[in-house]
């Protein structure tokens, strides 16, 4: 990765092409690579492409040499798969963890709640008061003319 950024870097500075990152810069060159289309291109454009004066003037002496600076610095496509699917695991795995979140109530407003349920308790308790004193004086009220 190191040189991968080395590369990019060299290659804004000296071609001044800020337009392209630096994955969407090594992307392009690794599909070329894998097509075996940098040494064709080297040795056919050799005398006229800027980039191959580019890659000449950073050390790079043939196309077989850049070529080879591309497959040593590349990840290969079966680390990218699992890169990929591991990115994807993630991202549902965040998805789940947010939606579970979501659903759940907040510690704030289960203090609220709870407050809430306490003071409407506390009310009906109040408003059922005297209903308990007058029921409990209506059982005294019957057990003592009971005994009369």
């Amino acid at each position: 990765m190191q040189n991968q950024w080395w590369f990019h870097e060299q290659y804004e500075e000296k071609l001044e092409y800020s337009s392209l990152t630096s994955d969407s810069l090594w992307s392009i060159y690794e599909s070329l690579n894998r097509k075996d289309s940098i040494v064709f291109y080297w040795d056919r454009y050799n005398q006229t492409s800027k980039v191959i004066a580019f890659l000449r003037s950073i050390g790079f002496h043939s196309g077989e040499e850049f070529s080879k600076f591309i497959s040593d610095n590349s990840i290969p496509l079966a680390l990218k798969e699992e890169q990929s699917d591991l990115e994807k695991l993630k991202q549902s795995l965040q998805e789940k963890i947010e939606r579970i979140d979501s659903s759940r109530i907040k510690s704030q407003s289960q203090l609220e709640i709870s407050l809430l349920v306490i003071f409407m308790l506390g009310v009906i308790l109040y408003v059922l008061r005297p209903f308990v004193f007058a029921i409990k004086w209506s059982i005294k009220a019957v057990k003592t003319e009971g005994e009369n």
